[in-house]
């Protein structure tokens, strides 16, 4: 999805972009041209074309989108529109959206908009059926950096899949609470454990103040 959405953006020229038409298209009862549309208003804001914030309310209204592939481009783009309005139509996403991509994308959406109104439901994400889910809720909480997180994302620590677990390990540094030294040093210790984990247990220890020579002694 992520490649499919990036490969669109990119084909998309800063010369043609035509706000009205673009917001338009995103009621077309054609999906691959809602979709074409979400892309070129990612393109536009991400590359700076756009700074005009008529595109917030239509790409808002697009999480709703019939078509999963729409509502999960939608929710990806929003946060670079920095739009303090979009927090919330996020949180509903990721709580209620029955499709994976659109979930994992508003995690990560909420991950960098950073707004603390979203901790609650991404603390509640990490239980999530999808692991790429609860990855990026795992990131979010991270890039957030409250405290309210912490006894969830330690439980983190022990997600059955790996790719989890390095998250979890590597956002409990950023969160810089002091009662993660000790399970990140179970996971340092854990001989079974997988070597990306416990590196990313090893930079966390480092964050906090716990290089992993002091944590063995």
């Amino acid at each position: 999805m992520a490649f499919v959405l990036v490969s669109a953006v990119l084909a998309t020229p800063a010369f043609a972009f035509e706000l009205d038409r673009y917001i338009k298209d995103l009621k077309d009862e054609n999906s691959t041209v809602r979709f074409e549309a979400v892309a070129a208003l990612a393109a536009a804001w991400t590359y700076g074309w756009l700074n005009d914030t008529r595109s917030v309310e239509p790409l808002i209204q697009a999480l709703n989108d019939t078509d999963w592939r729409v509502r999960a481009a939608a929710a990806l783009v929003l946060s670079e529109t920095k739009d303090t309005r979009v927090v919330e139509p996020l949180i509903r996403a990721l709580k209620d959206d029955a499709n994976s991509s659109v979930r994992e994308g508003a995690a990560a959406s909420l991950g960098e908009l950073k707004d603390p109104r979203a901790v609650d439901q991404l603390i509640d994400a990490l239980k999530d059926n999808d692991s790429y889910v609860r990855g990026e809720a795992a990131w979010a909480l991270g890039k957030i950096g409250d405290a309210k997180a912490i006894d969830t994302m330690i439980q983190a620590l022990k997600d059955n899949d790996s790719g989890v677990r390095t998250i979890a390990a590597q956002s409990l540094g950023w969160i810089n609470d002091t009662r993660a030294i000790d399970p990140l040093a179970q996971v340092l210790n854990d001989k079974n454990e997988d070597k990306y984990v416990q590196d990313a247990a090893a930079q966390a220890l480092e964050r906090l103040g716990k290089p992993v020579t002091q944590t063995a002694q």
